[in-house]
């Protein structure tokens, strides 16, 4: 049990997984960013940019005062487009300290709840994707799952397989030390046997051998055709001697 019958080419799924792992970590690391609110020094950082986009936009409101009275005067100081200029700086420093403003708003009231809701379902979804990938990488390696023979090879080297669709078997694996007999019974003998009863098996292939038995299925359906029904045997000491589908007889 545990032992490595067949290795499938585990390359592609090596690298999805190694994907899917990197994937969640960076899920896993935005989440962390949303979650953690600005650091004092982040805030310091937007209200001193806030603070100096209000002085300079006290500048240019000056400016654009200056320019509107020359532009007002008699003889025209300045021309319109010098005055169109001036108000175009004061109208964009206008708009960027409202802008920065609002980030220092954001910045101090920290991640909504359905940033962070969102940034949780990504997490997870992650988390999946990780587990679906390192599922089909453990399948490439497969192993018996009990301990027992190889009974058949059905799968040779080169064939192409996938550890996510398996449409046929690999191998065919037994427990030998558990061995069973069927035989079959005559229907007016049901009568005469019962499960549990003692009974002795005597193989053709070794007629002077005998292993002791009991009877431990009878089928409930009888075979209309032949009148019999299939009796299944339980040996209670196996020996190598034994193998499957060997023809043997069986006395109640």
């Amino acid at each position: 049990k545990g032992d490595l019958l067949a290795q499938i080419e585990s390359t592609s799924y090596q690298a999805e997984l190694e994907q899917a792992k990197a994937t969640l970590a960076l899920a896993e690391a935005n989440l962390e960013e949303i979650q953690n609110r600005s650091l004092p020094e982040e805030i310091e950082e937007v209200r001193a940019a806030v603070d100096e986009a209000q002085a300079q936009l006290v500048l240019r409101k000056k400016e654009r005062d200056r320019a509107l009275r020359l532009a007002s005067a008699r003889n025209n100081v300045i021309s319109q487009s010098e005055y169109d200029v001036t108000e175009s700086e004061y109208k964009r420093m206008e708009a960027q300290v409202r802008s920065l403003e609002q980030k220092l708003r954001l910045v101090e009231q920290g991640p909504r709840p359905e940033k962070i809701a969102a940034a949780k379902a990504r997490v997870d979804e992650a988390r999946a994707l990780v587990s679906k990938a390192e599922y089909f990488h453990a399948n490439t390696a497969i192993v018996s799952p009990i301990r027992g023979t190889v009974l058949e090879k059905r799968t040779e080297v080169g064939e192409i397989v996938r550890p996510d669709v398996l449409l046929s078997d690999m191998f065919l694996v037994a427990d030998l030390t558990e061995m069973q007999a069927e035989v079959e019974v005559q229907e007016r003998d049901l009568h005469r046997i019962s499960i549990g009863n003692a009974c002795r098996i005597i193989p053709d292939a070794y007629p002077d051998r005998s292993y002791a038995a009991r009877i431990a299925r009878i089928n409930p359906q009888i075979n209309r055709q032949r009148a019999v029904v299939s009796v299944r045997i339980d040996v209670l000491e196996p020996d190598e001697a034994l193998l499957p589908n060997m023809n043997c007889r069986v006395e109640f």
